[in-house]
Parts: structure tokens; sequence; C-alpha cells
């Protein structure tokens, strides 16, 4: 299920652990959480690590993709399970579940207000305490990114694959 997103790489360059529910469920415990279903099940065909379209493209974000180059794995002790930590050091907000980024800027899940709803995809820097909705779910963020523009000919494929993601979404049984 749309495993083309994620980067190739040899096994041994991200050493995380296999995806489990029970893995799933001691998070979502840590977080306090219930993770949205579509991104469970696109973590399970690879726990984390980099992604091959890495470029979130938004009409918000006017001349400027967001880069979000890998995806922290499913885990309570590292990954999205450090998210405690990586609060601290960075003066994130409360009540929003970090599923990538680095430094200063952020790509979450923001449970602020969702009310039982999936939650909506953010963007968040710490630098400027700038949050900005960049996504309704994970599904239009999966669905929102392509290939990063290092060359005009990667249109044609970006263009066949996101034809080829949006059915995957739509006739694929999760």
């Amino acid at each position: 299920m749309l495993d083309y997103l994620w980067q190739q790489q040899p096994a041994s360059l991200f050493n995380y652990p296999v995806l489990t529910d029970q893995r799933i469920e001691q998070t979502e415990l840590k977080l306090g959480v219930k993770l949205p279903l579509l991104y469970k099940r696109f973590m399970k065909g690879q726990n984390g690590g980099e992604l091959a379209y890495s470029d979130f493209v938004s009409r918000k974000f006017k001349n400027k993709n967001i880069q979000i180059d890998f995806l922290f794995c499913i885990d309570s002790k590292i990954g999205i399970g450090n998210n405690y930590q990586l609060k601290i050091d960075w003066a994130i907000p409360t009540n929003i579940v970090i599923i990538s980024g680095i430094k200063d800027e952020w790509v979450a899940l923001d449970y602020r207000s969702h009310f039982g709803k999936e939650p909506k995809i953010i963007w968040y820097s710490s630098e400027t305490n700038r949050i900005q909705t960049i996504a309704r779910s994970f599904e239009q963020l999966l669905l929102n990114l392509q290939l990063p523009d290092n060359d005009d000919d990667l249109t044609s494929i970006y263009i066949q694959t996101m034809h080829q993601a949006e059915q995957d979404f739509h006739t694929t049984s999760f």
C-alpha cells in the first residue's frame, strides 16, 4: 500500500522496530491519543524512514513547498513516542503529536481541538511560534506529497503516481 512514497533504503539504515498492534497500543497509551487509522496502516508498511515523495504542496504556502523528508517511527520509546522530550527541547505546544521535522520546523497531528474526529495535520515553526493547518487528514497529507522538484522530467511520473495513489485510497481495502 503506497510503498512507493518511501525512499528505498537498505534495511540496516533505519533500524526501526517492526510495527505491531501492541506497539501501536503502547504508543497511543503513552501519548494519550488515538492515532488515525490510515496513519497506522501506512506505517505498518514501513515503520518510519525517509520519504521519496517529500514535497508537500499546499496553496496555503505560496511559493514554498513544505519538506517532509521522513516520518518518525511509531514506538513508545523512540520516534513519535519521544514527543515529550522534543516538546521540552523546542518549546512545542501540548496536544500535538510530532510525526516529522527537525530543529525548528515540525509536522504534527493536531489533537488540540479534534473532539474525537481525525486530527488535522499542522506545520509548526518553533522559531516564529507559527502554527498552520496544512491538511484536513493524514490521507490529504499523503495525497499532496510529490517528488522533489529536482528535474522537470519527474512531473509526468508524479502525475501518474498521484493518479495511482488516488486509486489506491479509494479502491484498496486497508
